[in-house]
């Protein structure tokens, strides 16, 4: 829940309220009226200067450029945020976003910029405590 938050950079909205868990919500509006500045609220990234924010404990957030380690693998950069010894778990994540097998030993600079884009999701969604929010 957030009432009247503000940055430093815009007065944002006056009242926006997320629904419970387990539900999807979509920011739509025209450039400029704060939709990446919310997300950023509630990912803590930016401190509001008034009003409420409650954020999700562990929340995943999928920036808008891939932000992948370039000294690891496809299937690394998924691995670097799961528990030591879960490559299958990041092997099946890569897959189910549609990377083919090939392109998991491959580095970022290797790989297509929709390929950058499948590993970070695998990398989010295998991270991924309780919210998902794309910037």
């Amino acid at each position: 829940m957030i009432s009247q938050y503000a940055t430093a950079r815009r007065r944002c909205c006056r009242i926006f309220a997320v629904p419970a868990a387990k539900r999807v919500v979509a920011l739509m509006g025209p450039s400029g009226v704060g939709k990446t500045t919310l997300l950023r609220v509630l990912m803590g990234l930016e401190t509001p200067q008034s009003g409420t924010v409650e954020r999700p404990e562990t929340p995943a957030y999928l920036f808008q450029e891939d932000r992948l380690l370039p000294w690891l693998t496809a299937l690394g950069n998924v691995e670097a945020v799961l528990p030591k010894g879960a490559k299958t778990q990041a092997a099946e994540a890569l897959r189910a976003m549609g990377l083919p097998a090939e392109a998991f030993a491959k580095r970022p600079e290797a790989l297509s910029g929709g390929m950058r884009r499948r590993v970070a999701l695998a990398r989010m969604v295998c991270f991924w405590r309780g919210c998902l929010v794309d910037g």
